[in-house]
């Protein structure tokens, strides 16, 4: 039998409609700043539900006032250029003095977030002088000033340019290099019980590798650094021995546990040799 309750019984909640939240012919709100923009006209006439504001850098833009009023618009389009400015400066990566093809990187020519891809000053091997987007050739679309055939990557070139930009990357990317090693050690402990193509590891094991990275630093043999890692002195270990698991496939429970972050830590490769497979069982 069903409750009767007062408290057991459903009512439809009316919400109200995004643009009747916000007053639509409140002129108070001329004048007031929200983020960068301030109000100066109501612009209803040219567009519905429309306000014409003033950013800070002296532009003015139209726009729904209900997305001004919620903070969904906080200025005419120059806080994001700079957020993305600010982005390239964080992500930008330094190639001076290293080589890509025929091509040597002088220095930069724009300032890190100035533009999409910053241009770099490059000295071909003819000797040449040529200013080139940074990220064509450390990807090696361009491995020439010009005087090489083939500096657009072709179809056919495809996979070599492909297997020279990971290769440069892992040089450059601590994280990507990481990522790869515990990749190709998660594919290789899955040996021939890999029936079919699993997902990234990071999907199937639930934690990504700055967590792993940042998990490993707190084991990481004093005097060690990343550098050690790279260069094949530290191993990631598993406390208990991968042997002792038994698994069929990444479904099962016994991988899961095997691959836990907890069940890893790093080891110099002297230390990992010399535990090899044993467990107390502890």
């Amino acid at each position: 039998m069903e409750c009767q309750e007062e408290c057991c019984v459903l009512r439809p909640v009316q919400l109200p409609l995004l643009v009747d939240a916000v007053p639509m012919s409140d002129p108070c709100h001329i004048g007031e700043r929200f983020g960068r923009l301030t109000v100066i006209d109501d612009a209803s006439q040219e567009q519905p539900y429309a306000i014409e504001c003033l950013c800070e850098c002296g532009q003015t833009v139209v726009t729904y006032r209900y997305s001004v009023f919620l903070g969904h618009t906080k200025s005419c389009g120059c806080l994001s250029q700079e957020n993305r400015s600010l982005q390239g400066i964080k992500n930008a990566i330094d190639l001076s003095g290293k080589t890509f093809g025929r091509l040597t990187a002088i220095e930069r020519v724009t300032e890190p977030g100035e533009c999409h891809i910053p241009k770099w000053k490059f000295r071909c091997d003819c000797g040449a002088i040529k200013i080139l987007g940074g990220s064509y050739v450390s990807r090696g679309q361009i491995v020439s000033c010009g005087c090489a055939v083939g500096d657009v990557v072709r179809p056919s070139r495809l996979r070599e340019v492909s297997r020279r930009y990971q290769a440069n990357r892992r040089k450059m990317d601590l994280k990507f290099a990481f990522s790869g090693r515990v990749g190709n050690a998660i594919r290789k402990s899955l040996g021939k019980t890999r029936s079919k193509k699993v997902a990234h590891w990071e999907l199937v094991l639930g934690y990504s590798a700055a967590d792993l990275m940042r998990h490993l630093e707190q084991t990481m043999p004093l005097g060690c650094s990343w550098e050690d890692y790279r260069a094949g002195r530290l191993h990631i270990d598993h406390k208990r021995p991968l042997a002792s698991f038994s698994f069929t496939g990444a479904d099962d429970s016994g991988f899961l546990e095997a691959w836990s972050i907890d069940n890893l830590q790093l080891l110099t490769s002297e230390a990992n040799m010399m535990k090899h497979d044993k467990w107390s069982g502890a």
